[in-house]
């Protein structure tokens, strides 16, 4: 059976969990600014989530998947996908928390 939460960086079924917290479908979409059928797509894991997508979520408290032990996956085998999502995710909620590009770049090559 195909695993259709590869392209998803959450531990839950984001569905579930938006029913949970009363976060609507349409809500959403408008939020991140995607059309709503588009939406359905990326939570069905038809398509990778763009990092608007996944600061949204991360940001009204979505659980993020936890990272695998290095010892379990080499960092050559890890998913690109997933980690420049969540790079992008995470540049993303800190223009939205006042930060500047330029001092984003800077914290990045720090951090390298």
């Amino acid at each position: 059976m195909k695993n259709i939460y590869k392209n998803q960086p959450f531990t839950v079924s984001v569905r579930e969990w938006m029913r949970a917290n009363k976060i609507w479908q349409a809500d959403l979409a408008d939020l991140v600014g995607v059309p709503r059928g588009t939406l359905s797509h990326y939570l069905a894991g038809r398509h990778p989530w763009p990092p608007e997508l996944v600061a949204a979520l991360l940001t009204l408290g979505c659980p993020l998947r936890p990272e695998e032990k290095p010892e379990a996956t080499p960092p050559s085998h890890a998913d690109p996908d997933t980690r420049e999502c969540l790079q992008k995710a995470a540049y993303w909620l800190f223009l939205a928390a006042g930060g500047h590009a330029e001092d984003f770049e800077q914290l990045r090559k720090t951090n390298q």
